[in-house]
């Protein structure tokens, strides 16, 4: 009976999903998929139900009648369903029993879905593939750790919080894993759409005490379509096809010294070649109907078959010894011939074991290998300090250079005030005192012409009183001469002689004065200076100023300063000085401001030590080769200060993982390429490509690598050119 298409259905404890398979030639596909329907545990016949529903959509979407339905199914299960001896633990077979009595589903074999992922990446990628699996669903997940094709451990946890990050990085270090974890992530199940995103954009690398991996992993979402295909690729190869489309499925992409009759080293162990995969070469421990209730009274039903994955080749087995022959000695009888050789030839013939020797002593063999870097990304909190002399990690110190730098700039315009300048008149006056006492006048005291033009004394002025003549009737006058000065400048005020003068603050009938020549030396001129709008206008003018001086000296003397930090540079400018003030009389204003520029240089021959100081614990860096020029330093400046400034130094970039270059010159001295490719592929860790070079390429039909281990050279990269 051919088999045309089956179901495909996954169950986990909580959901199912079917989807549909055609078996046609000339290969097979997906021909529909049914929704993840959840079910609940705690009830009956909750799984079946959504085994039912999923199916049924399935159906639907592929538009088939409930006569065109396939009666087969194939079941991918949960790796906790199954136990260690092989089979179905009884609780879930009673489960998967229900489904198949209830919707008539003839089982054609079941396999944990990390197993079916495993076998695949086996076959196609040609080598045993190391990478961590996780399955999430909703209130649990899965995790799977694979090496070298095989799985090391599983862990299945159930969750009361939300699925981050976190909980995978937790469950990581649970399985305290003795070797490095392979830096590859593979998800799959019901996830919700940020997790992803959230995986890889999570800080894996770089964490004080913890490291689950050397560098950041690669993390990969399988798709529903992706991952069906590969279920369908393991289970069709696991059972019986019709030619033409056992003919379809993809071959393994193994080298060809890996999969043809290659001629070998006997010293290394073969694996046995794997005959084509039929359902009975593939079973293990199988069930018996009546045992998995897979059948109804009317029609026995087949044998669940347990998937077996397929046998991978972990590691080169360790190199034996080789075993030395005694052959019997055998007497031949000469023959009785007699013949007489030429010089010549004899001469050649012997040379013949001579020329064995050569590969012995002039081969030479050059091996490239190329290694995955070790990825570095990490960050130390630490303080730039002028003052100290030698990198503190205790402290988080590192030292570096003060370089300080004089600049200074001035500028001027035309001042656009105005002021009136000139000279106060002077003249000297006659007081003239009407009292019969001695009258004091103190000094300022003001005077005013006919005009209203005022005056003040310079000095103080005492008048004797006045005295008179009866006799004669003439009453004399006290008077005295003193110097008086215009109140305002201009020449206004150069009055003429004998001009009356009047006290401000005394009567005419006390006193009066005259002038007694005529007053000069008054003036009045308008001449440019300095307003406040000038000095507002010319200080805008020097900020702009000294800042472009200072950003050309910056540009000019310290942008390509090795090791300057940028950041770090720090302007003082002094206060801004005018050559007058506001109201003085100047043509020009002029200003000039000085500014100091200071910047902390690092010395780049300090990186080595830098690098080797603050990685000195990291795990990576241990077991790596150190190339500076491969490590980027990055300093962050936080807070600058006078004294020390406070950073973050970043070290970001690759480091190239060590080798026993050593051990391998003695392992590959004498053998074959291929030996040495076996060798290289799989006993050296990180090698992800390889070249190999002879001087003899001639001869290594019978010395294809030397036979002295000073004569095989290696070298190491990190990258292809």
């Amino acid at each position: 009976m051919s088999l045309d298409s089956f179901w495909l259905v996954e169950l986990e404890d909580g959901s199912a999903r079917v989807s549909l398979t055609s078996l046609s030639a000339p290969g097979f596909s997906t021909l529909a998929y049914g929704e993840l329907i959840n079910a609940s545990p705690s009830v009956n016949d909750s799984l079946t139900m959504a085994v039912d529903q999923s199916l049924s959509q399935a159906a639907a979407n592929a538009h088939l009648s409930q006569s065109q339905e396939p009666s087969s199914a194939a079941f991918v299960l949960n790796p906790f369903w199954i136990g260690q001896d092989g089979k179905i633990i009884p609780a879930k077979l009673k489960l998967i029993e229900a489904v198949c009595h209830k919707l008539k589903l003839k089982a054609l074999g079941f396999i944990s879905y990390d197993e079916a992922v495993v076998e695949d990446l086996n076959r196609l990628d040609g080598f045993p593939p190391s990478f961590i699996l996780i399955k999430g669903s909703s209130g649990y997940f899965t995790l799977s750790l694979v090496y070298l094709g095989k799985i090391k451990e599983r862990i299945h946890k159930i969750l009361s919080t939300e699925f981050t990050p976190k909980v995978v990085e937790d469950s990581l270090i649970e399985l305290n894993s003795p070797s490095t974890l392979p830096p590859q992530i593979l998800l799959h199940g019901d996830l919700p759409e940020a997790f992803l995103k959230d995986l890889q954009d999570y800080p894996w690398i770089g964490k004080k005490n913890i490291e689950t991996f050397l560098h950041f992993p690669e993390i990969k979402l399988l798709e529903l379509p992706e991952l069906v295909s590969l279920y369908n690729r393991v289970i069709i190869s696991q059972i019986n096809l019709p030619n033409q489309l056992e003919q379809t499925l993809p071959a393994s992409d193994l080298p060809a010294e890996f999969t043809e009759d290659a001629q070998a080293e006997p010293d290394i162990p073969k694996p046995e070649p794997l005959p084509p995969a039929t359902l009975s070469d593939i079973v293990i421990n199988q069930v018996p109907p009546s045992e998995f209730g897979y059948y109804s009274p009317q029609e026995e039903l087949p044998p669940m078959p347990v998937a077996k994955p397929l046998p991978v080749l972990e590691s080169l087995p360790p190199l034996p010894e080789k075993t030395k022959i005694s052959l019997p000695k055998i007497s031949i009888p000469r023959p009785k011939f007699h013949f007489q050789l030429n010089k010549k030839f004899a001469l050649s013939f012997a040379l013949v074991p001579l020329l064995l020797l050569v590969p012995v002593f002039l081969s030479s063999a050059k091996i490239t290998l190329f290694l995955t870097p070790i990825g570095l990304s990490k960050e130390f909190p630490i303080i730039l300090d002028p003052q100290s002399d030698k990198i503190d990690y205790n402290k988080k110190t590192i030292p570096v250079t003060q370089k300080n730098i004089s600049v200074s700039a001035n500028v001027s315009a035309e001042t656009t005030g105005e002021k009136i300048v000139g000279d106060k008149a002077k003249g000297e006056i006659v007081v003239f005192n009407k009292q019969d006492k001695t009258q004091n006048i103190p000094k300022g005291s003001i005077i005013t012409d006919i005009q209203g033009r005022k005056f003040e004394l310079l000095n103080i002025v005492s008048i004797a009183s006045s005295s008179s003549n009866l006799d004669q009737g003439v009453i004399t006058l006290g008077q005295t001469k003193t110097i008086v000065q215009a109140l305002e400048i201009g020449p206004e005020y150069n009055i003429d002689k004998d001009a009356k003068l009047f006290f401000k603050d005394y009567s005419e009938n006390q006193i009066v004065a005259k002038t007694s020549q005529t007053f000069v030396g008054g003036s009045k001129n308008q001449l440019k200076a300095v307003s406040e709008a000038d000095i507002k206008s010319l200080n805008e003018k020097i900020k702009q100023a000294i800042s472009t001086a200072v950003t050309k000296k910056v540009n000019d003397d310290l942008a390509n300063l090795s090791g300057a930090l940028q950041d770090t540079i720090k302007i003082k400018q002094q206060k801004i000085e005018f050559s007058r003030e506001v109201g003085e009389v100047a043509d020009e204003l002029v200003a000039s401001v000085d500014a100091q520029i200071s910047i902390l240089i690092f010395d780049p021959t300090q990186s080595k030590d830098v690098i080797s100081t603050f990685l000195a614990d990291d795990s990576g860096f241990k077991q790596s080769v150190f190339e500076p020029d491969k490590i980027n330093l990055n300093f962050k400046i936080s807070s600058p200060e006078d004294t020390q400034t406070k950073a973050l130094l970043t070290l970001s970039g690759q480091l190239l993982p060590k080798i026993d270059s050593d051990r391998i010159k003695i392992d590959l001295k004498g053998k074959s390429l291929d030996y040495a490719r076996k060798y290289l592929q799989n006993k050296v860790e990180r090698v992800y490509d390889y070249s190999i070079n002879t001087n003899l390429p001639l001869l290594e039909f019978i010395n294809p690598l030397p036979f002295r281990p000073q004569s095989i050279n290696i070298n190491v990269q990190s990258e292809q050119p």
